[in-house]
């Protein structure tokens, strides 16, 4: 039952060389073998080339997070690390966690520097999650205040035209 979906779930050109396999285990080996790029240094560079140039630009904050965390999936498919402790793992995973803050936080607008320079005081380093957090609601918060600068104001030389326009008219009414 698994081999078959394993092989249904292909396109139908690549799953018929897989079809006569004994076992799921020998249909997903020799998958992994002829189609895995996992050690391709050539596609590792390249994600990572993206990661490193990737700036948030025009898109807010979300937009621009959201892409850095598919380039980071893809990143964390080529690790295969062989732990001899659970403590070397954690290590590992806070110095990723690290990194990637750096990453986003350079990635940033210039408009986004204060919230940048807060997170960087902070100690311990937060992770990546409240980092976008933090930064997502300072973009909402200045977005909020700045729309309400934007606002159009009041021309008061034209209110005060209509005023004075009224009153004129009041004058002749009684026929000043």
């Amino acid at each position: 039952m698994v081999t078959a979906w394993l092989i249904n779930s292909m396109e139908p050109t690549l799953g018929k060389s897989f079809m006569f396999l004994p076992t799921a285990r020998d249909v997903w080996e020799a998958v992994r073998e002829t189609y895995s790029d996992l050690e391709n240094h050539s596609q590792f560079y390249e994600i990572n080339t993206r990661m490193w140039q990737t700036q948030q630009g025009d898109r807010d904050v979300t937009a621009y997070y959201n892409d850095m965390m598919i380039l980071w999936q893809e990143l964390d498919m080529f690790e295969v690390e062989v732990w001899e402790s659970p403590i070397d793992s954690a290590r590992y995973k806070k110095k990723v966690e690290q990194s990637r803050v750096f990453v986003f936080l350079a990635g940033l607008n210039t408009d986004l520097d204060e919230v940048r320079g807060r997170v960087l005081g902070q100690k311990p380093l937060p992770s990546i999650r409240e980092v976008f957090s933090e930064v997502r609601r300072e973009e909402a918060r200045r977005h909020v205040m700045l729309k309400r600068v934007e606002e159009p104001k009041i021309d008061l030389d034209s209110s005060a035209l209509v005023a004075r326009g009224n009153e004129q008219q009041g004058d002749r009414r009684e026929g000043k």
